[in-house]
């Protein structure tokens, strides 16, 4: 079983009860498998909702979220590489709107600061660019 990191979602900032849950990888990536964030139901029952992929549930507790969380967790090692690959491609996406190109990606080929072409719809091109783009490394 993984050892899992918990971290504030900074993302939002108006739910300061929600986490992610993360992976650390051997190469220092920290793969974001989960979150657990506490709710409150129908009944204005408060409760701790957890989810990773595949799955979800509801706990007492924080710890007893994340001991169902760690439960549940079922991943292979190609769904592991499946998930990296969506959250770096996400987190490239949103680089490179960041960066003004988001009208560009919507007509296809992006000209790099480089002065190469890319289909920013390719992971293995846009990987090749994003640093060029955004001034920080791919994956980041």
């Amino acid at each position: 079983m993984p050892d899992f990191l918990l971290r504030k979602n900074a993302v939002v900032p108006g739910y300061p009860d929600t986490f992610l849950v993360i992976q650390p990888m051997d190469d220092g990536y920290e793969l974001e498998v989960g979150q657990i964030a506490q709710q409150t139901g129908r009944s204005m029952v408060t409760f701790w909702g957890w989810s990773c992929p595949g799955t979800d549930g509801r706990s007492d507790s924080r710890e007893s979220a994340m001991a169902a969380l760690k439960k549940a967790w079922q991943a292979t090692d190609k769904e592991l590489a499946e998930l990296r690959h969506q959250q770096e491609w996400t987190a490239n996406k949103y680089a490179l709107f960041d960066g003004g190109y988001r009208d560009q990606i919507k007509r296809g080929a992006v000209q790099c600061p480089c002065g190469a072409t890319f289909n920013p719809r390719m992971q293995e091109e846009t990987m090749a660019h994003i640093s060029h783009i955004t001034g920080r490394a791919p994956g980041t």
